[in-house]
């Protein structure tokens, strides 16, 4: 890895001390060449996670949130690279 591109992903990382997670896992990624226009909402909260699953996956049937502990959950995220542009 260059020297400019080494530096470029270690200010990256760094911005995770400050920035809110999601904006800092995209400008990681952006950083390593991936990018996407896409970013799926599909909550922050087990809830609406899970609300939103049984919406597009109704052949999984109602999941059950006393087994995947639901009422445990802070928050969750998910960040997905779908498309590489500039690779390294």
């Amino acid at each position: 890895m260059p020297t400019e591109q080494r530096q470029a992903v270690q200010a990256a990382i760094k911005t995770f001390a400050e920035a809110p997670l999601q904006q800092a896992s995209i400008n990681l990624l952006n950083v390593l060449g991936y990018a996407s226009e896409k970013i799926a909402n599909l909550g922050s909260n087990a809830e609406t996670l899970l609300a939103n699953i049984e919406q597009f996956k109704p052949e999984l049937g109602k999941i059950s949130r006393d087994k995947v502990k639901a009422d445990r959950w802070k928050s969750w995220a998910r960040l997905c690279a779908h498309a590489v542009t500039n690779p390294p």
